[in-house]
């Protein structure tokens, strides 16, 4: 795991409650940075994101069937 260097720790200080927003000085390529608690929550809201559609497909595909097969 990498430390955060001081830099950084000042940048995520600064925030406040907002995630840290970092620019590459190479390329500008643009960052943020936010907490692994965050990023868990991210993940989970993705993951329900993805149930829900999966879910939305199956229930018009039962829909479609049920249309042509009424009996």
């Amino acid at each position: 795991m990498t430390i955060l260097t001081p830099e950084l720790l000042r940048a995520i200080r600064e925030a406040g409650e907002e995630p840290a927003r970092l620019e590459d000085p190479d390329s500008h390529e643009r960052y943020v940075l936010i907490s692994a608690d965050q990023y868990d929550q991210l993940c989970s809201l993705a993951e329900a994101g993805e149930r829900s559609a999966w879910l939305d497909r199956s229930e018009e595909a039962a829909r479609a069937w049920m249309r042509e097969n009424p009996d």
